[in-house]
């Protein structure tokens, strides 16, 4: 864990720690937000692939340094084969969009994975980028933001 976020969830003053724990939280933790939960069902995702995308936040800390778990730390992780990971990977890669969700047609699915090469040539874990996931995100953001709004306005005072 960063030294700043380190120092900051040692302080013993956050909500995290008041609801977990200090020993709980020092050991780490991931933001996650909201909408994945509240729109699981639209968004189609099974609880393997659930499982997996959250395991994946997990190696995910700054907006640039990309998660690169390999397939057997996260089979391991979450107790299912490395197959199993495998085939949750791919459809998280290749997932339909939500209904009513456009997005730009480079966007494909939840997740982008980039093969990573050492310098020798040989093979290094993946990278998970979350970029269209979070741009769906965005739209499903705006949609319930708008959907507050027209309800509010329907309710008479």
């Amino acid at each position: 864990m960063p030294e700043k976020i380190d120092k900051h969830f040692n302080s013993g003053d956050t909500t995290l720690n008041q609801k977990w724990g200090i020993q709980v939280i020092s050991s780490g933790w991931v933001g996650v937000p909201n909408l994945i939960f509240e729109y699981q069902a639209r968004l189609k995702l099974t609880s393997p692939e659930l499982n997996v995308l959250l395991t994946i936040m997990r190696f995910w800390w700054k907006k640039n340094a990309h998660a690169h778990p390999s397939v057997k730390t996260i089979a391991e992780m979450i107790g299912k084969s490395e197959k199993t990971v495998q085939n949750s990977l791919r459809s998280l890669e290749s997932h339909e969009l939500p209904s009513g969700i456009e997005l730009p047609k480079h966007y494909t699915g939840y997740i982008r994975t980039v093969r990573r090469k050492k310098a020798d040539g040989g093979n290094l874990s993946n990278e998970y980028r979350f970029d269209p996931l979070i741009a769906i995100l965005k739209e499903l953001a705006k949609e319930q933001s708008n959907q507050r709004s027209n309800s509010r306005r329907r309710i008479p005072r």
